[in-house]
């Protein structure tokens, strides 16, 4: 038997040999130095084939690629097919190439370098895995067909099979090929803007422009093949053979040009205008070759000394295609432009829609639209700016924090959650900086960011200098030389977290900080959640730092909520605890001496709450009381950077230290918890499990904290915590505490506030969840008889309900029975839908409920992954596009848009018309008005959403999809449903038809027996539950 084991170090697999590991003290990871005496057993094979094969699936598995690696195996076979082809291709050299050497030492430091280079492993990050295997085999094939396989075969002991001969040099250039450079870090250069197309070099960026026919474009000139020749003689001059391939190799050139390139350096002018014609010009061509491979080869222009000039003439129609493509032509021309005179010619419109949609793409785009920039511009500017500006205004106040970006670009949702205050506030503010020059805003109008200019830095500098000239005016007056300090403002510190200015990140991960939760994701999480229950999202994760706790408080709902990443115990618990006593949100909560208003005597709220700290004189004085629970947050904080790097102190080692972490965490979470409570205020906790965070040990360590937490932040009769009474293992707490009467007739509690947990996964969640609910830990032996009844639930109708009359709300707005079902039946989540409504809708001046339009142009504004997302994943897409256009679309427009083929949206339009969704006449439409004043008198909703049944739904569903035999067949078990008695529910039982079926239900707002969240009690409960005795004359009364 063969075993895939992990090492417990590194974490990566391989294979060895069941009856080695067993007989062995332990095994050597090939990956890391590591000796694993227990490695982790994840597959085992009978064969070492099979072997390879599952591991090959773990690994595709953990890069998430598992249809990248089914589609390859379904193509070329299992691994052991494809190394028999491999074998198969390399088995014949001439006897040429065998003369050369004569050890098989020397032979292998020629090809592959040193020991010390063949130890490199492949990443498995690496993007475009698709084919890689087979198209490399194929050119390692034609490669070696000429060289030394078999006086390897002869100078090698026969034990050694050909594949191991093999493999280094197959693992080195899958290292290369792996290893490509992210287009961020090449060198890039300005571009400039013109009308003229005098230059050297003219490409055409047309409607149908990729970057592979600009790069063709660019060496059909003769100028262009003389320069990169002479570039290729003088890049790598001076240097041999084994310094050249080293320059190469680190500036990430593919390895299959290094070569060629390595012979021209040397000084041979053939090879070089042969790597100038031949080679670089059709390098896209090779099965490896990707858009990362063309950007890295550019920078050979480097080495030329020439005023080669590049026009890329630009066409109004390339700004229609896809964005992505678009990207990787504004790439090329930015590296190219780092060593050549690179100009974008067009009219002055088309420039500034480029400047508009590609400002961070093209370095020199900010310098495009001002013409007043000189050095006396600038001057004006600032003048003009200092003038009408507040030194601590809201329109400094976002000039500071545009400073303190390292991209000095922020999206308008990023600012709205930087300032909590109204965002029409926030507008009028961006809008007052442009008017001054001072910033500039860019972007399509879904996602518009706003950047920092040159005269808007040199405002701040102004204000910074006043500032301090101030201070030492006032600190000469009153002679008070100490005070100089303070209140200083300082711009250059960008990471603030709860405890003030923390060091700058390190490469690598940045540190952990926290920030108020945006309005939308606010509205959807207290929407989401069910008052004293636990809630599951299935929905996506925000591609947003990981490392960010966030935190918000509605004052006019007395409502908090606390969202925290939660891949594992310690962060969930850990974050929430820190970011509820950010001092930020402490202000705002407790502000007016708010703990007056708890009612409870202090022993109750320390000895029953459990309210840590909670001392006499701590409740006498608030500030002290809060400043605290501020350290004790910024305790964990420090104790969590502890052990990040391997800090930890008196504790013996690791685990000891992460427990220690975790019971305090608990300890504060469960704190703040009570303590809100105690005051008036809702919680609401959002846990958002990210997509890895699937591996059994982890989501049940993941529920057991979440199930713990909750019982410690449960009360029985208001105020006593039911950890303390049902769980609490230290006996010394359990003394102290104080006990209640339980009442027999209502022996449970409740939990504070509510828990929303969101994730792509969570159903992998919820059965641990349950498990761990029932039972967070063992009960102590004086246990009392309750429990506490958490209702555990997906989110549904409700949610969707309660989420949009939030952010409507917020808008000035009143949701409709039809936008709800529209939203619930479409839109993956309440998140998703609180978004597309933040983001696409402005706020109302007259309070009106919300038109058909803006539900569409809300609809129009969620990601196409979040629509429909039960159904094949090409209905998303095409449904977007639909909500975005403003007229009817021809089925070739709606493909060309969309990105899906003509056949494929064929295969949905009959379904989507059963469901009422799609109607098609003069084109392509939703059933949604367009937003126009004759559909908004007249407006257009789906007839299913208005007056539908499911029976019609189903029937033209089965209509458009069973042939006339099945439709027309009371046995066939589809056909059936519509015979009497009908039973059009039954479609939900279907495989292909089921999830169709979902969605008719949700828009026809139906509600199935088996929906609504089930009950979960934790703790025994009553022994037996007390009824009232029966009075004289009651029917009930028993006679003796």
């Amino acid at each position: 038997m063969f075993e895939v084991v992990l090492c417990r170090q590194c974490t990566n697999p391989w294979i060895v040999d069941e009856h080695d590991r067993r007989t062995q003290d332990s095994v050597s990871c090939p990956n890391c130095p590591n000796e694993v005496t227990m490695p982790k057993v994840v597959n085992r094979q009978e064969t070492k084939e099979h072997a390879a094969e599952a591991r090959a699936q773990y690994l595709a598995e953990e890069a998430d690629c598992e249809e990248v690696y089914t589609d390859f195996r379904d193509e070329w076979g299992p691994w052991s097919a494809q190394h028999e082809a491999v074998e198969d291709r390399t088995a014949k050299v001439s006897d040429e190439a065998l003369a050369e050497f004569v050890t098989a030492d020397e032979t292998i430091s020629h090809y592959y370098g040193d020991a010390d280079s063949r130890d490199a492993h492949l990443s498995p990050d690496t993007e475009d895995y698709r084919h890689r295997y087979q198209d490399l085999a194929d050119a390692v094939a034609e490669q070696t067909r000429l060289e030394h396989r078999e006086m390897l075969t002869e100078q090698v002991p026969d034990e050694r099979t050909s594949w191991d001969i093999f493999q280094s040099r197959v693992d080195e250039l899958l290292d290369g090929f792996a290893e490509r450079p992210d287009p961020d870090d090449l060198p890039r250069g300005e571009i400039t803007p013109t009308d003229q197309t005098l230059a050297s070099v003219v490409v055409d960026l047309d409607k149908d422009a990729t970057v592979t026919h600009i790069w063709e474009q660019l060496f059909e000139s003769t100028r262009v093949r003389e320069v990169l020749a002479e570039s290729v003689r003088g890049v790598l001059a001076g240097l041999d053979p084994a310094e050249c391939h080293e320059v190469l190799e680190d500036e990430h050139i593919p390895f299959w040009v290094r070569s060629p390139i390595i012979n021209a350096a040397r000084g041979d002018s053939r090879e070089a205008w042969r790597v100038a014609t031949d080679i670089i010009p059709k390098m896209h061509e090779h099965p490896l070759a990707a858009t990362e491979d063309l950007l890295a080869t550019a920078t050979l222009f480097g080495a030329a000394d020439t005023g080669l000039s590049l026009a890329a003439i630009v066409h109004e129609e390339w700004l229609d295609r896809k964005r992505s493509q678009r990207e990787d032509i504004c790439a090329l021309l930015a590296v190219l432009a780092a060593n050549l005179d690179v100009r974008v010619a067009s009219s002055g419109i088309v420039l500034q829609q480029l400047a508009d949609r590609h400002r961070l793409d093209l370095p020199g785009v900010s310098e495009w639209g001002s013409q007043r920039r000189t050095e006396t511009g600038i001057a004006d500017l600032v003048n003009n700016g200092v003038a009408a500006l507040d030194h601590d205004g809201r329109e400094v106040a976002i000039l500071r924090t545009l400073y303190e970006d390292d991209g000095d670009a922020l999206s308008y949702g990023q600012l709205y959650a930087e300032f909590q205050c109204d965002e029409s506030r926030i507008r009028q503010c961006i809008s007052e900086l442009v008017s001054l020059d001072l910033i500039n805003r860019f972007g399509p109008q879904t996602s518009r960011m706003v950047e920092l200019l040159e005269a808007g830095e040199a405002v701040l500098e102004t204000f910074d200098k006043e500032i301090a000239r101030q201070r030492r005016i006032e600190s000469f007056v009153s002679g008070d030389r100490q005070s100089r300090s303070k209140g200083r403002v300082n711009t250059h510190t960008r990471w603030v977290g709860e405890d003030g200015p923390e060091e700058p990140p390190t490469e690598g991960a940045g540190p952990w900080k926290t920030a108020f939760l945006g309005t939308a994701d606010h509205a959807a999480a207290a929407g989401s959640a069910a008052n004293g229950g636990v809630t599951l999202v299935p929905s996506k994760i925000e591609a947003e730092n990981d490392r960010v706790r966030r935190v918000s408080y509605d004052s006019d709902r007395d409502e908090v909520v606390v969202a925290v990443r939660g891949a594992d115990p310690t962060t969930y618990v850990a974050s929430s605890a820190i970011a509820l006593t950010w001092p930020t949100f402490l202000e705002k909560v407790f502000a007016n001496d708010r703990l007056e208003e708890i009612d409870d005597p202090p022993i109750i709220v320390r000895e029953a709450r459990c309210i840590g700290g909670a001392t006499d004189d701590a409740l006498e004085d608030q500030s002290e009381f809060i400043k605290k629970l501020a350290d004790w947050g910024k305790e964990i904080g420090d104790m969590t950077r502890q052990l990040k790097h391997g800090e930890y102190g008196e504790f013996d080692g690791r685990n000891a230290f992460r427990s220690e972490i975790l019971r305090k965490s608990h300890g504060l979470f469960g704190t703040m918890a009570h303590l809100l409570d105690a005051v008036g205020v809702n919680l609401v906790r959002e846990i958002r499990v990210p997509p890895k965070a699937d591996k059994d040990r982890q989501l049940g360590q993941l529920a057991q904290s979440i199930a713990v937490s909750a019982a410690i932040q449960s009360t029985y009769k208001d105020c006593f915590a039911c950890y303390r009474q049902l769980f609490e293992g230290r006996e010394e707490k359990r003394e102290r505490a104080l006990v209640p009467s339980v009442d027999a007739t209502d022996p449970y509690g409740d939990l504070i506030g509510s828990i929303v947990i969101r994730g792509p996964d969570i159903h992998r969640l919820e059965p641990y969840l349950r498990s761990r609910l029932e039972e967070p830990e063992e009960e102590h032996e004086d246990a009392l008889e309750i429990a506490v009844e958490v209702p555990v639930g997906t989110v549904g109708r409700d949610a969707f309900a309660e989420t949009a009359a939030r952010i409507l709300g917020e808008k000035n707005l009143r949701p409709t029975s039809d936008a709800v079902s529209l939203f619930h039946a479409l839109v993956e989540s309440p998140h998703d839908a609180a978004a597309g409504i933040h983001n696409q809708l402005r706020t109302e001046d007259e309070r009106r409920e919300v038109r058909p339009d803006e539900v569409r142009r809300a609809l129009a504004g969620v990601d196409a992954v979040a629509l429909c997302p039960d159904l094949p994943r090409s209905v998303g897409p095409i449904l977007k596009t639909l909500f975005k256009a403003r007229e009817p679309l021809s089925k070739a427009e709606l493909s060309d848009r969309s990105g899906k083929s003509e056949k494929t949206i064929g295969r949905h339009e009959d379904k989507l018309e059963a469901l009422g969704l799609l109607e098609i006449t003069d084109g392509y439409r939703v059933e949604l008005s367009f937003p126009e004043q004759a559909e908004r008198r007249a407006p257009v909703v789906p007839e299913t959403v208005v007056t539908g049944s499911l029976l019609d739904v189903v029937d033209a569903l089965l209509e458009s999809t069973l042939s006339p035999a099945q439709y027309a067949d009371p046995d066939d078990p589809l056909g059936g449903l519509l015979w009497d008695p009908p039973n059009p529910g039954g479609i939900l039982e279907d495989d292909d038809l089921g999830q169709w079926g979902e969605l008719a239900v949700r828009l026809l707002d139906i509600e199935l027996s088996d929906q609504g969240p089930s009950t979960v009690s934790m703790g025994p409960g009553p022994a037996v539950i007390q009824e009232p005795l029966p009075t004289a004359g009651d029917p009930t009364e028993v006679s003796g």
